[in-house]
């Protein structure tokens, strides 16, 4: 009898924990904006060899795209269509990522505020008297959710007088940027500066 010698090599796999990556793209249909993009999870457990591993930065999972879209848009993506199936595989047994994108329709809104929720800038020691009209505006336009609850004061509206001489003037009302929300006009403002 005869003996067969046969060599076995198993490579042992590791694991790690590395990051998704996924965008988003495109603009919504006419009068309508992206409030916010996510997704989950954020994160995956990858098993492969060490070599491949220590490569592997993250999953890239491309871009979902939101062109002409006139409402929320969701989609399911499958990490198993991302990655090389003979170098690695998927610990987690959920293989779903859920994106999210929310979009609403962009809306203008007229906020009203007085002499109380101005500030003024640059009088030192100078008198400033308003006009008799104490009822400004300015018109703000954003997505639904962002504009409904948004008060004047949070624009933090100021006129700025420095330089300017003694008598009347008409200053514009400066605003403070709200964070998806243009400011689509605001008031002037007559004063007079004295001692």
């Amino acid at each position: 009898s005869y003996t067969v010698s046969i060599s076995v090599f198993i490579e042992v796999w590791k694991t790690k924990s590395v990051k998704i990556d996924l965008e988003v793209s495109g603009e919504p249909a006419s009068g309508y904006a992206l409030v916010s993009f996510d997704y989950e999870p954020k994160k995956v457990t990858i098993a492969a060899s060490a070599k491949v591993l220590k490569s592997l930065k993250s999953v890239d999972l491309g871009k979902v795209y939101i062109d002409d879209r006139a409402s929320t848009y969701e989609k399911n993506l499958d990490l198993n269509e991302f990655i090389d199936q003979d170098d690695m595989k998927l610990v987690d047994e959920n293989t779903d990522v859920k994106a999210k994108a929310t979009i609403e329709k962009v809306e203008t809104r007229t906020l009203t505020f007085n002499q109380k929720d101005i500030t003024v800038k640059g009088k030192g020691n100078k008198k400033v008297t308003f006009a008799s009209s104490n009822k400004y505006t300015m018109v703000i336009e954003g997505p639904t959710s962002l504009i409904s609850d948004v008060k004047a004061a949070d624009f933090t509206p100021w006129i700025d007088v420095e330089g300017l001489e003694e008598g009347e003037h008409e200053v514009n009302v400066h605003v403070r940027e709200v964070e998806g929300i243009a400011v689509e006009d605001t008031a002037t403002i007559k004063i007079t500066l004295g001692d």
